[in-house]
């Protein structure tokens, strides 16, 4: 059984993240729930990073990496918002051990 910080990206402090048809922090905030009950459902220990609140984006940051301390993995969402189809090629994948 492993355990993984999971931190659904923005959403804490003044940054949202990016915005356009959605909205970054409520997006990622919803996929990193689905995961994180996904690894539970699997035998996982698997929990939120994010921070309930911060003073500043450096404290909010500070607070995500000392919840994910005790963790196997560090999964950070971020989604990049992409004005044009054409441009739908890079996706943003980033898993620490």
């Amino acid at each position: 059984m492993s355990k993984f910080a999971v931190d659904p990206g923005h959403g804490c402090y003044l940054d949202t993240g990016a915005e356009g048809h959605l909205n970054e922090q409520n997006c990622a905030l919803d996929i990193a729930n689905r995961v994180i009950n996904k690894l539970q459902m699997l035998g996982h220990q698997a929990w939120n990073a994010r921070p309930s609140s911060a003073s500043s984006v450096t404290n909010s940051l500070q607070q995500r990496c000392d919840s994910a301390t005790n963790a196997d993995y560090l999964i950070s969402m971020h989604l990049n918002e992409v004005k044009y189809l054409h441009r739908r090629k890079k996706v943003d994948n980033i898993c620490k051990k």
